[in-house]
């Protein structure tokens, strides 16, 4: 078996340089750029700078934001005096299409299927894919307000909604959408479904997924699925609620509502017979899933398991949120909404592909321990958040760098706590950032 510390050097270093390659070829520029005239004057606020920039998650004022990406780029030749005043990237940024975010993302997401492929947890020979959407407060300016939330009341905050197909098991987001408020979870599930067919793992829905249509877009595409099912969802659900049996199947048979999306996917509607079981919870609260995988591929005690591991999906989210503050927009306009998403998206999967030769030097190292223990995933994004400037920046010695910051990581763990229960309370706060005050720091 290979050095876990040679691992993560030869990985670690063979991503970020290709990831810069992308970035700094003109190629990539050209794709995303707003007009073909942009970004071609010589100029400190480059292409490659402003998206780096918006990389390093940024929570303070542009002035200080661009200090901060400026030494960490130019070592000691950085002059203070050299800085741009923030309308200078106020006005870069607009250049700016969120799509290099997104090829950014795709480009990483090829080099740990070929480079980090070894190191990729599984269960059962499944990635475990949960699928979760949620909504983002979003600054409330005319143009945000009509693109994302025309509906929002007048002095309310204007919301944009989010979906996320997240490897539950590596901590890597595998596609992500953001859309308009009126945009439902399920239609944004069909944008998600050829990259999850192309991942090959194990889909986690929740309940609010459940449709005949959905069903058979999976079974279509060879898509395996746990999902949760409402008591009520059909009579034939209510009926086998009623009788208390742990497991059967149970036709679905498409609505009209699914003939008009199967015929949308030029897919021919049938009835499909799944398996169904029942899961008592400690609560007393009584859950049924339904599955397209056999009692001999999984079990009703996995299927538990499995569903549980969904979480992880909605764990992505209060990362985002609490910890790298997405919904500290850096702009007020339509545009930099998408890069802040598409940019914290990238910077949290850089952090989760980076870490997945840790996952080996971990288990190594405790397995002599009671706990199952697993990364503290919230400190390696947070490692991410100045290092990747100078990483991908190519700065002097990013190198031993990036694997001192690897291994640290490696140091803070998290307890893996199975069967944990907790009420889950409904909250609705005011707003949470004002883009109009920054942090000092």
């Amino acid at each position: 078996m290979q050095n876990p510390l040679r691992a993560i050097n030869s990985i670690s270093s063979q991503v970020v340089e290709a990831i810069q390659l992308t970035l700094f070829s003109e190629e990539f520029k050209e794709r995303h750029r707003v007009r073909k005239e942009d970004f071609t004057r010589r100029s400190p606020l480059s292409f490659v700078r402003v998206m780096l920039m918006l990389c390093n998650s940024m929570q303070a004022t542009y002035a200080k934001e661009m200090e901060t990406v400026f030494e960490a780029l130019d070592g000691e030749g950085f002059q203070e005096l050299s800085v741009p005043d923030s309308s200078a990237f106020s006005h870069a940024r607009s250049k700016l299409q969120p799509t290099a975010f997104v090829e950014l993302n795709r480009r990483l997401l090829g080099l740990a299927a070929g480079l980090c492929s070894d190191h990729v947890e599984t269960w059962k020979g499944y990635r475990m894919v949960g699928l979760d959407g949620s909504t983002l407060q979003l600054p409330d300016t005319p143009g945000i307000r009509a693109e994302f939330d025309p509906g929002a009341p007048a002095g309310g905050i204007p919301h944009a909604r989010v979906s996320q197909c997240v490897d539950v098991l590596n901590h890597i987001c595998l596609d992500s959408q953001i859309s308009p408020i009126a945009v439902g979870e399920r239609e944004l599930f069909r944008r998600h479904l050829d990259p999850i067919a192309d991942a090959g793992g194990l889909l986690l829905m929740d309940r609010g997924y459940a449709a005949h249509w959905l069903f058979q877009l999976c079974l279509v595409e060879s898509v395996p699925f746990v999902a949760r099912l409402k008591l009520s969802h059909t009579a034939a659900v209510r009926e086998f609620v009623a009788s208390g049996a742990t497991e059967g199947e149970i036709l679905f048979k498409p609505t009209a509502s699914s003939r008009n999306v199967l015929a949308d996917e030029g897919v021919e509607p049938v009835p499909l017979r799944l398996r169904v079981v029942r899961i008592e919870l400690s609560s007393g609260k009584t859950e049924v899933l339904a599955t397209s995988l056999p009692p001999e591929e999984m079990s009703l005690d996995d299927l538990d398991l499995c569903y549980e591991l969904r979480w992880g999906s909605e764990t992505a989210y209060r990362h985002q949120k609490s910890h790298m503050h997405v919904e500290n927009f850096s702009g007020r306009t339509a545009r930099s909404v998408r890069q802040d998403y598409h940019a914290t998206v990238f910077i949290q999967n850089l952090a989760a592909v980076l870490a997945l030769p840790l996952h080996a030097m971990i288990r190594e190292a405790t397995a002599h321990r009671k706990h199952t223990y697993q990364l503290n995933f919230a400190s390696a994004a947070r490692a991410m958040r100045g290092r990747a400037v100078r990483f991908l920046g190519r700065a002097v010695g990013f190198g031993k760098a990036l694997v001192e910051a690897l291994v640290k990581c490696a140091k803070n763990l998290s307890i893996w706590r199975y069967g944990r229960i907790f009420e889950r309370r409904k909250k609705n706060p005011g707003r949470k950032h004002h883009t109009s005050y920054k942090p000092i720091s």
